[in-house]
């Protein structure tokens, strides 16, 4: 079994604003932290090769670079399990299966 290797580098606009960010998640290697997010990350405390394989422990965690900061941060995204999103289309939706009316609003 693979494990799970992504990074990416991408440009976000924030009014005019353009911000370059690279992201890391769970690499094999411990030099594999170095080509994803630039020479000397792993001497700057980037460990993917560390982060879990367990899904409760282990997803949504990364590292993250800006374009113009060379140290990455630790970061975490929510986890959200099939059994988490079903459980939320159910609260918002009735027993037919349309969208529940938002609050204060009619049929």
């Amino acid at each position: 079994m693979s494990t799970t290797r992504k990074s990416w580098s991408r440009r976000e606009s924030a009014g005019g604003l353009q911000i370059k960010f690279k992201i890391a998640l769970r690499l094999d290697e411990p030099a594999q932290a170095d080509l994803v997010l630039g020479d000397g990350a792993r001497d700057r405390g980037v460990l993917c090769d560390e982060i879990a394989a367990d899904p409760a422990t282990g997803a949504g965690v990364g590292y993250v670079r800006l374009e113009a900061d060379p140290d990455p941060v630790r970061v975490r995204a929510a986890f959200v399990t099939d059994d988490d999103i079903r459980a939320m289309t159910a609260a918002v939706t009735d027993p037919a299966g349309e969208p529940a009316p938002a609050a204060g609003e009619a049929r």
